[in-house]
């Protein structure tokens, strides 16, 4: 019997319009037992810059929101007040 990896919760950026609140791109991180977690402002700017690349051209005004990956769904976007995310 193989021996069985317990995955943990990642944590996910959003990269949205600073707006409308409209979800640009989502980068999810997970760390595994003995792993090294990203520091939040380092992988808000990971996510910035893969969101960008990934578009090939700039995406103009765009913020970031880190929370868990459990947070993540269809039909969200970011309340660009309360910086949360909540159904379009």
């Amino acid at each position: 019997m193989a021996n069985m990896v317990e995955i943990p919760e990642g944590e996910a950026v959003v990269v949205y319009d600073a707006r409308t609140g409209e979800i640009r791109h989502v980068h999810e991180e997970i760390t595994l037992a003995g792993g090294q977690r990203s520091n939040p402002t380092q992988l808000a700017e990971q996510a910035r810059r893969l969101a960008t690349a990934l578009a090939g051209k700039p995406l103009g005004d765009i913020k970031t929101l880190v929370t868990k990956a459990s947070q993540l769904g269809k039909g969200l976007r970011v309340d660009v007040a309360k910086q949360v995310l909540i159904p379009k």
